[in-house]
């Protein structure tokens, strides 16, 4: 009777990050309202973090597929977003967010569509939620903490470790509008590969 071993194969997350220097100790708890239940949240996801209530929430965000003229009213964005029918959208700060109707039965793409619009995109580019609606005040509901350590699913009770001082690769990450990542100096968002 010899000893025999059983190689097994795990996949895991692809690495987003290239270094982390500081992580939030101890954890936030995922305040998951408004968000997909049962679905994940990739690592690198921004999060808003209230250090009170020990409760964080992802910005959400989607990032363009197709490109939109300047007088879209439909976007197509990649799957596998928060978005829900009746949250606004903007593509940046301080700029035009509507509400948005979310169709998700393509099975390549989801559509975004607004009453009116928000303007030309080009491929890549990100669309997040706003607090806010109106023609010329778009904006998120706090100010930003860190990035996503982990891959997390969202469902009751969810704990959350955030990136507070990293360098993350920013093609490997949940879109990240260059005006949101400003308001993160903490951390770097690498275009390597």
């Amino acid at each position: 009777m010899g000893l025999k071993f059983k190689k097994t194969e795990t996949f895991g997350d692809i690495p987003v990050y290239q270094q982390v220097h500081e992580v939030s100790q101890a954890g936030y708890t995922l305040d998951n309202a408004g968000l997909i239940s049962g679905s994940t949240i990739p690592a690198g996801t921004v999060f808003i973090a209230d250090d009170a209530t020990r409760k964080a929430r992802p910005i959400k965000t989607a990032k363009v597929v197709t490109v939109a003229a300047a007088d879209a009213l439909v976007y197509q964005v990649e799957k596998g977003h928060q978005f829900a029918t009746g949250d606004n959208v903007s593509l940046v700060l301080k700029g035009k967010a509507y509400p948005a109707t979310v169709d998700k039965t393509n099975a390549n793409y989801d559509t975004l569509t607004v009453a009116t619009t928000l303007g030309a995109a080009a491929v890549g580019a990100v669309l997040y939620q706003s607090a806010t609606t109106g023609a010329a005040n778009s904006s998120i509901s706090g100010t930003p903490k860190g990035t996503l350590y982990e891959t997390t699913k969202v469902e009751e009770n969810a704990t959350v470790t955030l990136a507070l001082r990293a360098t993350v690769y920013a093609r490997r990450i949940p879109g990240v509008p260059a005006d949101v990542q400003a308001l993160l100096p903490l951390i770097i968002f690498s275009q390597s590969k």
